[in-house]
């Protein structure tokens, strides 16, 4: 009785496990999102994205926003925004592009672990081998991985992005207080594009 107790349960488990296959692909949004963040300094910072258009804001650079016909503009003091003549229109349009490919505190647990520990297994890393869980935060579903260092990441399911991270400690190094993946409108008192 105690065997075939044992087979089973060997059996459920198996096919219960098999059920719960877990996957890791990495394919942040490229239109349309907002997000504001806290960074590891306590900083706040935010990007919004619209058909080749960037909006940001963080302590070092201030308040930006670059057209998708390459356009730069930096936010003054006394709420004027200027061209921002440090970047060509070339410039702008490729840095917005790269910002695209691997999106700030979106694509953490991709470039910190994913990307290359996945190349060093040969492209044949098991997502579940590092899955802790799941856990809702900002309204999503979050897949909880723990990575080799023992960092932690929440990350939507629905396309990889990273939406907080704690590090080796426990601690919170980053988090999005915001996550707007159908951002349609700039605001207002931003330059015509």
């Amino acid at each position: 009785m105690g065997k075939l107790f044992a087979i089973i349960m060997g059996i459920m488990l198996t096919s219960t496990l098999a059920a719960q296959s877990i996957t890791y692909n990495f394919k942040p949004p490229q239109n349309n999102f907002y997000i504001k963040w806290i960074d590891s300094e306590g900083d706040t910072c935010f990007h919004g994205y619209i058909s080749g258009g960037l909006w940001g804001g963080d302590p070092y650079r201030g308040e930006y926003f670059y057209t998708s016909s390459g356009a730069a503009y930096v936010l003054r003091r006394g709420g004027t925004w200027n061209t921002d003549s440090s970047y060509s229109s070339t410039d702008a349009k490729h840095w917005v592009e790269s910002h695209l490919v691997e999106p700030e505190i979106l694509s953490l647990f991709y470039i910190e672990f994913w990307r290359s520990y996945n190349a060093a297994a040969g492209g044949k890393l098991r997502a579940e081998s590092y899955h802790q869980g799941r856990e809702r935060f900002l309204g999503v579903n979050c897949d909880i991985y723990v990575d080799n260092l023992g960092r932690k990441y929440w990350v939507d399911p629905s396309n990889g992005c990273t939406l907080k991270m704690a590090g080796e400690n426990g601690a919170i190094v980053y988090q999005l207080t915001e996550y707007n993946l159908n951002f349609l409108r700039w605001p207002a008192g931003l330059p015509p594009g």
